[in-house]
């Protein structure tokens, strides 16, 4: 994906190591950042859910590997090209060979945009169409970025200069495909937890479904201004690698999205156990001020035994039938808790 500089090299004369690698060391050392944000999510997960899903743990565990191994080859191509290759013309004019880490963010956003697209079908499953459209983009976008990144490691980078304008054209269309992704699977995200917001729940419920809304909101923008500016760098500097800074951000950016969509479940338990324990606070002080009002109350003369026997035998039988729907009632917003703590 750095054809661009060797076309700069060759239309230039000159090599302007700057203007060429800046942006991708930039871009490095806020990567590294956000892997140490990834690793920190990593913990925060491990401690609040040691008892999770086999099969999120199945693919946290697989996301670390594969963010550790990009990790391992973006330390090694900057050491190449920054520190070993500080100032080697020849080594910048094959780097394009050297750049290993990008084969691994297409397959990194795939399962990442597969993972929220599996969230929106446990919610409704209806809206299987738009799941099957999330999953062919985000299919064809993995497809793109693989492409591109072949075209550009296959063949000299003589060669390359005669293939520039199609990798430019796979890298813009790898872009849009992730944007296009990123909209629909969030408009249609909001759209069912706003739904589900507006079912009859308890006052915590609907507070939790809310914070999950603005939260997925937050989350989801942040791949997609990345991926906005990326393609506007792009567009404007085509001739030059500045797209490439942001562009490495990007599988960081997926899976720090990840990692704290499943650490937001903590805060949505906390979130409904304070509104309960508030819930019965009122409760038990409206209790502890009803029998000094009784106390004022003229005596009433006593009813018979049967009378109080069949009185009791309805407020058992009626509280039973209350307590029935209740049961029932919290068992659905544990379910929707569940579905929606699973986002």
């Amino acid at each position: 994906m750095s054809g661009s500089s060797d076309n700069y090299m060759a239309s230039s004369g000159t090599t302007d190591f700057g203007r060429l690698l800046s942006s991708q060391l930039i871009g490095v050392l806020i990567d590294f950042l956000l892997m140490g944000a990834l690793f920190l999510q990593m913990i925060v997960y491990r401690i609040c859910f040691p008892k999770d899903a086999l099969a999120f743990k199945l693919l946290v565990s697989g996301l670390l590997l594969l963010m550790l191994s990009r990790l391992f080859l973006l330390v090694y191509e900057t050491q190449y090209f920054f520190a070993e290759g500080f100032g080697d013309g020849m080594r910048l004019a094959g780097q394009s060979r050297r750049q290993y880490s990008y084969a691994l963010a297409p397959i990194t956003l795939c399962i990442v945009q597969h993972f929220f697209d599996s969230r929106i079908f446990s919610l409704d499953r209806r809206l299987w169409p738009v799941c099957l459209l999330i999953s062919f983009l985000s299919l064809s976008q993995c497809g793109v970025g693989c492409a591109a990144f072949g075209i550009v490691y296959v063949g000299s980078p003589a060669s390359l200069l005669s293939k520039l304008a199609l990798v430019t054209d796979l890298v813009r269309m790898w872009y849009i495909l992730g944007m296009a992704t990123a909209l629909i699977s969030t408009v249609t995200t909001v759209f069912v937890l706003l739904r589900m917001r507006a079912g009859n729940f308890n006052r915590s419920t609907k507070q939790a479904l809310a914070s999950v809304v603005r939260f997925t909101v937050e989350s989801n923008a942040a791949s997609a201004v990345v991926e906005i500016v990326s393609l506007a760098l792009l567009q404007a500097y085509p001739n030059t690698t500045y797209y490439l800074g942001s562009t490495l951000l990007l599988p960081s950016v997926y899976t720090n999205m990840l990692l704290a969509t499943l650490n937001y479940r903590a805060v949505v338990r906390q979130q409904r156990t304070a509104g309960s324990a508030t819930a019965m606070t009122v409760m038990a002080s409206q209790q502890s001020v009803a029998p000094a009002h009784v106390m004022d109350l003229p005596a009433v003369a006593k009813v018979s035994s049967r009378d109080s026997v069949a009185g009791a035998d309805r407020r058992t039988s009626g509280s039973s039938g209350v307590a029935d729907l209740g049961s029932v009632q919290q068992s659905q917003e544990r379910l929707v808790v569940k579905r929606t703590g699973a986002a």
